[in-house]
């Protein structure tokens, strides 16, 4: 691996600490300047965990992420190219560009609009970008496609 980017982290925490470090989610990888990031119990670490020299209750064990690296925000992920709008980047990124917009109508079933959850065209329907699962469009948003965009959350 060349750069933290290129890293996935499997934090092999205790009880009280695995706690705390599952509280912060998917914002874990950002706290750790890594693409993936994940907690599991202390006792399942593997042999080659590294044992931190600063707290006691915590193996580390890293490999290489998984994915595409998004030219946009450098993160190695498994969503790069799944929009088609904007098919270079990652679903993190379409969602931080299309938050940009506010208040305007929407030309055309390429745009992103929003009812609390992640939205996104692709191919003429729309999808969840998590689970890629199709959602029905909500009719007091997005009827017909067109209507108010909203910031992607």
């Amino acid at each position: 691996m060349g750069g933290s980017l290129e890293a996935a982290v499997t934090l092999y925490a205790e009880p009280e600490l695995s706690a705390k470090l599952t509280a912060l989610g998917d914002e874990l990888r950002f706290v750790l300047l890594t693409s993936g990031a994940t907690v599991a119990d202390y006792n399942d670490a593997p042999a080659d965990a590294q044992q931190s020299e600063v707290l006691k209750g915590l193996k580390v064990a890293l490999s290489k992420a998984e994915g595409e690296k998004c030219p946009r925000c450098w993160h190695y992920t498994q969503d790069v190219g799944k929009v088609a709008e904007h098919a270079e980047i990652c679903g993190r990124c379409v969602s931080n560009v299309a938050g940009a917009v506010k208040n305007v109508s929407l030309p055309d079933e390429s745009s992103i609009c929003s009812t609390g959850l992640r939205w996104a065209v692709a191919g003429g329907s729309r999808a969840d970008y998590r689970s890629g699962q199709q959602i029905p469009d909500p009719p007091e948003l997005c009827s017909g496609g067109y209507g108010p965009a909203v910031p992607v959350a």
